[in-house]
């Protein structure tokens, strides 16, 4: 069962899935030739207590396979978030937007 989180613990969460957000969007490389195309994605992962990235579904798929492929590379290059402040692993979503 999922413990009930306490605030501290949600903020810790909140911060944890910041900073991987981040280090998704830095890993990201848009694919030069959609420049402008108002395309996005949302991706639904899992993070294990260790950091381990997996489980990674497009919810949808944004129906451009480049950029979809794109997005999914940026998940297999950061491939680990380190360990998550709550010692339990956590499903994440985020989105991913060719004009932003």
């Amino acid at each position: 069962a999922e413990t009930q989180m306490n605030d501290q613990m949600k903020n810790a969460l909140l911060a944890y899935n910041q900073r991987l957000s981040a280090m998704l969007s830095r890993a990201w490389s848009k694919p030069s030739g959609l420049s402008g195309v108002n395309l996005y994605v949302e991706v639904i992962f899992y993070v294990a207590p260790n950091g381990r990235i997996s489980n990674i579904r497009l919810n949808p798929s944004s129906g451009n396979r480049a950029f979809d492929q794109s997005v999914l590379a940026a998940f297999q290059k950061v491939g680990s978030a380190g360990a998550t402040p709550t010692g339990d692993g956590h499903t994440f979503t985020k989105r991913f937007r060719m004009t932003d």
